[in-house]
């Protein structure tokens, strides 16, 4: 049976005895087999499974084999490794992932390539990822968080071993009938005990109150890391108490067998919409037969008998249910431990971190052992408490937050921020299928609480003041400021010391221009929080708004959902002062209905956005990494001779965001003469399109109360020949 090393590796080099080329061999032999296994899934799968939803609310399992290798493309085109996309319509198609808003965004099925043809274009960019990592110079040492090109090769096996675990639940979900015997992945733990009452009872044992210091630091890090584990939290834990073990199996019936999903007492406002919507009455993996008491259980590939002692595994909702059970049957102060709590927890366990296990983990994680869970009394970690780490994730009552000091990453800047906020509730501790840096001791994993993971319960004793976890729902990062500054910019309709709403004015200026029975589709790219598109929604059947930013494409798509939108204003220091908009008072809440936003690379759009009557680009081309692949191409997604392009841009020209060499003019000739931007954009456009206007479009975006941007942008209006 194929085993491969799951472990993180140590940046500094310490391991290669701070040789750069022998970091480079370890980064390259870490690549191999995070690629290798992950593609062993494939093996599992027969061709009825190919494209077979196991959610309805994810893509499909499928999907995943050409997202994984997709993104090693991606992220090394971002770091400036790679210059152009190996499959451009792959790299669009593969591109996003999903991150369901509520149990019923279901995705709509549409027309997929065949697998082979996945796994064939898998193979090739496994090996010319190989040969990109082998023609790199060796890193410098320690690898850290401004080595973009080393740090994008290890984020993308990172990412990929996200993605071995979440897709293990949705294999999990597909029906057995589709899928064949494995050796590797058919390893269940044969530990089970299939008879009511030989389960360990729950007892409640005391953690000592403690200060805890949650998260690191970006300087000097060992371990590759997610934006959310930097930063620092720190906080006085109370003394508290909490279950021996996880809640096993038979400990969770005591709650089934109360008819507790039927009971609304114990569940919240989101958990009965959930029930309501699901008409769930079991957990997820357990399988009614035709005798009391006794029920199958879905392991990852097989079924069999339910092994009471092993750990429920729940969503969010239905362990917090749980404990407000548990609570009244026990007349105990009982509830999901906060992620505090449980470092304070996972700090009374002397079992070191994951790098430091060499090949023998203190439970069951870092798929060491089975592809499945295990008893719950199997591995005990400290002298009162069990699966500390492994065998399923703790659920906790933290929504995902940012730690003073937070920042994004450049290569990845929406990987946490659109799921910051009450929305998310964070997972700690790992599971059997905890790899790489999740399986960490700072590894912050985030689901929205309707969604199944290999998670479970453990809970604690205890009557501390929860004020500061309402207080965390409503941190955001420190970029936070910025998407208000657009907020406001965007659908402020009071003028600026005399200019008007620009966003608006781009939308009027395109239509002076769209003929009237040209007026079925328009495409706003980027379309950053969404004004222009929405406008264009009032005149076109349909309008498409397209940002590469997915916490700001969340903004128009929110908007959009609810109707209304608050804002803060920024006055001076940290006073703002709130504003509230709505789409009816916009004017808009008819032409949002026509409205779809999109998460998309504007270099790459995905083959979908075609056939477009009006295309907008608004102050987008000086912040492209390739401002010429955009112009070369755009024609492509209009339809046809007629179709209006609007571009508008101040031609602010920076490093930070376009190469010098990408740069369409702003510099000096060899005669040291000054080249225009718009002569070179204009001499790459004349030869498809024709010109039919040019103005300076002035905007003023407001900082705070004294302090106001001012720009020009001009803007040319272009008729596709």
């Amino acid at each position: 049976m194929q085993k491969w090393s799951s472990n993180t590796i140590r940046l500094d080099g310490s391991v290669v005895d701070f040789s750069p080329r022998g970091m480079k061999e370890s980064m390259l032999d870490y690549f191999r087999k995070t690629y290798a296994q992950f593609g062993a899934m494939a093996e599992v799968a027969t061709p009825a499974a190919n494209w077979r939803r196991a959610d309805p609310l994810r893509h499909p399992w499928s999907w995943y084999f050409g997202h994984t290798a997709c993104f090693y493309v991606n992220k090394l085109r971002t770091a400036k490794v790679i210059e152009k996309p190996f499959n451009p319509a792959f790299e669009a198609m593969f591109a996003v992932g999903v991150d369901e808003m509520s149990w019923d965004d279901k995705l709509e099925d549409r027309e997929w390539p065949d697998f082979d043809t996945v796994l064939e274009y898998r193979r090739q960019v496994g090996e010319y990822i190989e040969d990109v990592i082998e023609s790199m110079p060796p890193p410098s040492l320690p690898v850290n968080w401004d080595d973009h090109p080393w740090w994008a090769v290890i984020m993308g096996c990172e990412h990929e071993r996200i993605h071995l675990e979440t897709s293990t639940a949705l294999l999990r979900q597909l029906p057995v009938d589709v899928l064949q015997p494995h050796d590797y992945w058919d390893n269940v733990c044969q530990a089970g005990s299939y008879a009511v009452g030989e389960s360990p009872v729950n007892q409640i044992a005391e953690v000592d109150a403690t200060n805890v210091s949650v998260g690191r630091s970006v300087q000097g890090t060992q371990l590759y890391g997610w934006d959310n584990e930097f930063g620092q939290a720190d906080f006085e834990v109370p003394a508290f108490g909490a279950s021996t073990h996880l809640v096993s199996n038979e400990e969770y019936y005591e709650f089934v067998m109360d008819k507790g999903y039927e009971r609304p007492e114990f569940w919240s406002d989101e958990g009965k919409l959930w029930l309501q919507q699901t008409q769930r009455r079991l957990p997820k993996f357990w399988i009614e037969t035709n005798q009391r008491d006794k029920f199958d259980y879905r392991h990852l590939t097989t079924i069999g008998p339910l092994p009471w002692n092993f750990p429920a595994v729940t969503n969010n909702l239905e362990a917090e249910a749980f404990c407000r059970w548990k609570s009244a049957q026990t007349g105990r102060e009982l509830r999901l431990p906060t992620e505090c709590e449980y470092a304070a927890l996972r700090n009374t366990a002397d079992i070191g971190d994951q790098p430091d296990w060499h090949g023998q983990a203190p439970g069951n994680i870092n798929m060491q052992y089975w592809q499945s869970e295990c008893p719950v009394d199997m591995f005990q970690q400290t002298p009162d408490f069990y699966d500390v780490v492994g065998n399923v994730w703790h659920h906790t009552i933290t929504p995902q937050y940012p730690f003073r000091g937070f920042q994004v990453h450049p290569l990845y800047d929406d990987f946490t921020v659109p799921v910051f906020g009450p929305h998310h509730a964070n997972l700690k501790g790992g599971a059997w299928a905890s790899t790489g840096c999740v399986a960490s001791r700072h590894g912050r994993y985030q689901f929205r609480r309707h969604f199944y993971q290999h998670a479970g319960i453990r809970y604690v004793e205890s009557d501390r003041n929860l004020g500061f976890v309402s207080s965390q729902k409503q941190q955001l990062p420190s970029d936070h400021r910025y998407i208000q500054e657009y907020i406001n910019f965007h659908y402020c309709d009071e003028p600026k010391f005399g200019v008007e709403n620009f966003p608006k004015k781009v939308a009027d200026i395109a239509m002076e221009f769209v003929p009237a029975d040209r007026r079925g589709q328009a495409l706003d790219v980027g379309c950053n929080v969404g004004r222009t598109t929405f406008e264009l929604g009032k005149y076109f059947d349909r309008a498409v708004g397209v940002d590469y930013t997915a916490r700001i494409i969340g903004t128009p798509l929110r908007f959009q959902e609810l109707g209304i939108m608050d804002s803060q204003v920024p006055v001076e220091g940290d006073c703002v002062n709130h504003k509230n908009y709505s789409l009816k008072g916009l004017g808009l809440e008819d032409a949002a209905t026509r409205c779809d936003f999109y998460q998309g690379d504007a270099h790459n759009l995905h083959e979908s956005h075609k056939d477009y009557d009006l295309v907008v680009a608004s102050n987008l081309i000086d912040r492209l990494f390739n401002p010429t692949q955009f112009l070369s191409y755009v024609h492509e997604r209009m339809n046809g001779p007629g179709s209006i392009l609007v571009l508008l841009s101040p031609y602010s020209w920076s490093d930070e965001y376009t190469p010098r060499e990408k740069w369409i003019g702003g510099f000096y000739d060899l005669k040291q003469q000054p080249i225009s931007s718009q002569l070179l954009v204009d001499g790459m456009l004349e030869e498809r399109f024709e010109k039919l206007d040019e103005r300076d479009v002035p905007f003023v975006i407001q900082e705070t109360a004294r302090k106001h941007q001012h720009t020009l942008s001009t803007c040319t209006v272009w008729r596709l020949k």
